[in-house]
């Protein structure tokens, strides 16, 4: 006999509401956002040494384009995590009923869909921002720092959506994520406004 929780219809009912998350998660969020790039800038692991073309804000967006090839690490991850909830068919990836007709769980291949969208989603956020605080001559360290969070932010985003007890930590790293947004974007405006 199978648990009412256990059914994969269940599950995805359970994503779509349920009692609102702890304030703590996405204080916790926005702490690690803030926390991690100030940590590599102020560590020095991001340093701003770079080649010089001898204009501030041409070496700053070189900078942050050769770290935004980090974002494609969390891409093709994401296409080898994602691949075995999605290996049967073409069809089976965007229709919960025919992945279940395939033999796999509907739920796992939604799942699969909605953690790679939204890390679609959130990059199409952060490389505008990134870019044009670069373009205003931000500090190169920062904006790399910022990126380089948002990697691994997004990572955690993946394993808080997969928790299975409260699939609400994905909000730890939607915060932590989306705060690099708000630095690089503070960024800029320090840079355009000096």
């Amino acid at each position: 006999m199978t648990n009412k929780s256990d059914s994969p219809v269940d599950k995805m009912n359970d994503y779509k509401g349920g009692p609102l998350p702890s304030p703590v998660i996405p204080l916790l969020g926005f702490s690690l956002g803030v926390g991690v790039p100030y940590a590599l800038v102020e560590s020095r692991i991001m340093s701003g040494s770079h080649a010089s073309s001898g204009n501030d804000a041409v070496d700053s967006v070189l900078a942050t384009l050769q770290s935004l090839g980090f974002a494609s690490i969390l891409f093709a991850a994401e296409f080898f995590l994602g691949a075995a909830a999605r290996s049967t068919s073409t069809k089976a990836s965007f229709s919960p009923a025919a992945a279940a007709a395939s033999g796999q769980n509907p739920f796992e291949v939604v799942q699969a869909n909605r953690i790679h969208q939204n890390h679609i989603e959130s990059f199409c956020i952060l490389f505008p921002s990134a870019v044009a605080a670069a373009a205003a001559g931000a500090d190169a360290a920062w904006i790399r720092a910022a990126v380089m969070s948002w990697v691994g932010f997004r990572f955690v985003y993946r394993l808080g959506y997969c928790n299975q007890n409260n699939p609400f930590w994905r909000i730890t790293g939607v915060a932590a994520a989306q705060t690099q947004s708000v630095i690089c974007g503070w960024l800029w405006y320090k840079a355009s406004n000096p």
